[in-house]
């Protein structure tokens, strides 16, 4: 009788164990979350929020909140009980990063956003068998009339041209880290974009050096134009521009999903020209 009894114990305590592994999914890890001021509507529709997790297992879905930089962080427990006009649902996704231009929700408090106020997001993760896993805060935006793109920018710049001394191009392409931000210049659309370079070393014994670039353009909601280049930037475009006869001297630009700008030569055959920029937060 005693064996018996010991044997229900023990079922019992691998059932109640398998039990418990099924309640506690991976545990996730939010690397990311950051809001940007991305339009000029003066409210909600000008923010997109940016978020990377590590591990997608668990989760079903997720839910955005935009809280007054006035105010504290909101608990877990807070964030699951607003109503459904306090935050937008975003749907699963299989991309480790994940980016949505938010629209028709107010503030936690139910009140509208606005422009001139600042605020931050907060991001609240559900799945199947959690309601809840992490809670993290993004940076504080103010919402504000400016240019879309001014903001701080991290990204990459490609060429085949390889150096300042070496004026004509070389085969093989070269990635230089960018780092810096983007203002509005004088004009109507007109924009700067003053930038740190690492400059890859050309040898065993020469490391990586850190130069400066500029480059300005002209977008007037759909199209680029009047691009040109200075500081160190311009060694690499006047290669491009001046690399056949009949190169006609365009920039074209991409926009993708609010956050990235890419400013790309196109129709020569050599001197690549190719700036890939992310929006970025302090």
């Amino acid at each position: 009788m005693l064996k018996i009894s010991s044997l229900f114990l023990l079922l019992a305590f691998v059932l109640l164990s398998c039990g418990d592994a099924d309640l506690n999914p991976p545990q996730q890890r939010i690397n990311r979350l950051d809001l940007f001021d991305v339009g000029n509507s003066g409210g909600v529709n000008d923010l997109t929020v940016v978020f990377e997790i590590e591990n997608l297992g668990g989760i079903d879905s997720y839910r955005v909140f935009v809280v007054p930089s006035s105010q504290d962080s909101l608990s877990k427990e807070e964030a699951f009980l607003l109503t459904p006009d306090r935050y937008q649902t975003i749907e699963l996704s299989n991309r480790a990063e994940h980016v949505a231009r938010l629209g028709n929700i107010l503030d936690v408090n139910g009140d509208p956003i606005q422009s001139n106020q600042s605020y931050f997001a907060q991001l609240l993760m559900l799945g199947e068998s959690f309601n809840q896993l992490s809670m993290i805060s993004s940076n504080s935006v103010l919402i504000e009339d400016k240019g879309i793109f001014v903001g701080n920018y991290r990204g990459f710049f490609t060429t085949n041209v390889r150096n300042f001394i070496l004026r004509n191009t070389t085969s093989g392409l070269t990635n230089f880290n960018v780092d810096g931000s983007i203002t509005e210049s004088a004009g109507v659309n007109s924009y700067i974009g003053n930038f740190s370079l690492v400059i890859p070393g050309q040898g065993f014994f020469q490391g990586p050096t850190t130069e400066s670039g500029t480059v300005r353009f002209v977008f007037d909601g759909t199209t680029f134009s009047d691009f040109s280049a200075s500081g160190n930037f311009i060694e690499y475009s006047d290669t491009y521009i001046q690399c056949d006869s009949l190169f006609s001297g365009f920039i074209d630009g991409i926009i993708e999903r609010d956050i990235k700008l890419t400013l790309v030569g196109k129709g020569c055959d050599r001197g690549v020209f190719e700036l890939e920029l992310f929006r970025s937060v302090n």
